[in-house]
């Protein structure tokens, strides 16, 4: 299925609504990447229990996009509100894997519309997370830590995955055992090849701001799922965030938790949406 967004883009999304109370909006990392995988490996088993909303953001996957589209934050949350209102959707919890973590974030901030946010291996600091990619590639490569200046850490970052690639360790970053990583791009992913939105994103200062700053304004209920071995996100940021009611579960997994521990990964959401529905009926 596709929507148009106010500027005329044909925005790629699919709605399994099996008339549940609730329903999970995928919101898909990168930036850059898509919901392809996350529908063909999680699609049947969250469907069972809720109403599932996936989208691949403009630039990305199915979706329309070029390297003249705009891809500006305030943009990209005008494409989920306008997915949202053509859905008439609520009982809404926004499920966010990596940096669509920041979307998400500000969504809320900005909408309100939402009953719960999901926050999966996710960044609210792109830098943060750029510099701890770093560091666990080091020791990947078994290289001591060197110190970078700041403005230069986006090209050190984009050396460094290049080797690790080269290496063929780059499953590391997001995969917990290589059979993981081998066995989830068995699927052929449909993509935008040219990754627009990726390289706008990597070059725009707005999207490298630190989002944790904001977290205190948040006060539906968040949960927070951390994949231990994860490479990509630093596990322990949600140390630093201020959410004013948090849960948090962390699971034996790296970045692509979602695949690599399906069973405590949806263990994880179920206990916090079935928490959430008891503490509404006893209100």
């Amino acid at each position: 299925m596709f929507i148009k967004t106010n500027d005329d883009l044909k925005l790629y999304y699919n709605f399994k609504n099996n008339n549940k109370k609730n329903t999970l909006f995928f919101i898909h990392g990168g930036p850059g990447a898509s919901s392809y995988f996350f529908e063909k490996h999680m699609s049947e088993q969250i469907s069972k229990n809720y109403n599932l909303l996936t989208y691949d953001q403009r630039g990305c996957g199915r979706s329309d996009g070029n390297k003249n589209t705009d891809y500006t934050l305030n943009t990209l949350l005008n494409d989920i509100d306008i997915i949202i209102k053509k859905l008439s959707l609520d009982n809404i919890n926004l499920l966010c894997h990596s940096f669509g973590g920041i979307l998400g974030l500000n969504y809320i901030l900005k909408y309100q519309k939402i009953k719960s946010l999901i926050l999966l291996n996710s960044t609210l600091n792109f830098i943060d997370s750029i510099k701890y990619q770093i560091t666990q590639i080091n020791k990947i490569l078994n290289i001591k830590n060197e110190t970078i200046n700041n403005n230069k850490i986006l090209n050190v970052w984009l050396k460094k995955l290049s080797i690790l690639n080269k290496e063929k360790k780059i499953h590391k970053l997001s995969f917990f055992k290589y059979e993981n990583y081998k066995n989830f791009f068995k699927i052929n992913e449909i993509e935008n090849k040219e990754n627009f939105l990726q390289q706008y994103v990597l070059n725009s200062s707005e999207y490298f701001k630190n989002f944790n700053e904001k977290t205190e304004k948040i006060h539906i209920p968040v949960l927070i799922i951390n994949g231990i071995y994860d490479n990509s996100v630093n596990p322990n940021d949600y140390k630093i965030m201020k959410f004013k009611n948090l849960y948090i579960s962390n699971i034996k997994g790296s970045h692509m938790l979602y695949y690599e521990n399906q069973k405590e990964f949806l263990n994880a959401i179920n206990h916090f949406l079935n928490d959430l529905n008891i503490k509404n009926e006893t209100i």
